[in-house]
């Protein structure tokens, strides 16, 4: 115990003690010569010094120092305990890791979707104005429709470009898309054909 066990605190034995003094006792007993009072001289000078309750020159156990001295008193516990913090820490940085690519994913998933959203209301809308400028000038007669149409047939299909671009691996299906759009236009411009000619009923 003399030589390996660190003495009780003496605020154990004694909570009263004040706490210079127990610092004062501490250093009597450290197990390594060179941490004592070199010499009674030295220790009766802080004695002198606690009496009337001036600043000792010994300095008790640092935070740090009392940590490496348990480690060195336990070392298999020590072990564990390191072994326990570094696996906590491995999850909290593969948990953080894991955190940081959903993130990413969920952004780049967002950076295409949202304009595809965007696009598909846009291709929507354009759809149904290119159908009803088909459908009023078929009703009313008038060829003013066909401008209407004219003005955005180009914005359709520039859309449908777009949207194959924004998501390539659904160029197939768009495909099909562009080509019932063509077949589309081609029969829109012959009722508007139909329609210059004074034919609207046909």
């Amino acid at each position: 115990s003399i030589v390996a066990r660190d003495p009780v605190s003496i605020r154990i034995l004694q909570r009263r003690v004040p706490q210079d003094l127990v610092t004062i006792c501490h250093k009597c007993l450290e197990k390594n010569p060179s941490r004592r009072y070199h010499t009674a001289g030295a220790l009766a000078e802080d004695l002198r010094r606690y009496l009337p309750d001036e600043p000792i020159q010994a300095r008790a156990l640092g935070g740090v120092e009392r940590v490496w001295r348990w480690a060195r008193r336990h070392p298999g516990l020590t072990f564990v305990v390191l072994a326990g913090i570094t696996m906590l820490l491995l999850v909290a940085g593969c948990l953080a890791w894991s955190s940081y690519r959903s993130y990413r994913l969920m952004d780049e998933i967002n950076h295409v979707q949202r304009p595809l959203q965007e696009l598909s209301g846009r291709i929507k809308y354009l759809d149904e104005v290119l159908t009803s400028s088909a459908l009023l000038a078929s009703t009313t007669g008038k060829t003013s429709w066909e401008e209407r149409y004219n003005a955005f047939v180009t914005q359709l299909d520039a859309a449908l470009q777009t949207a194959v671009r924004l998501a390539p691996s659904a160029e197939k299906p768009l495909a099909g898309v562009d080509a019932a759009n063509t077949k589309m236009v081609a029969m829109e411009t012959e009722a508007f054909q139909k329609v210059r000619q004074g034919k609207a009923a046909e």
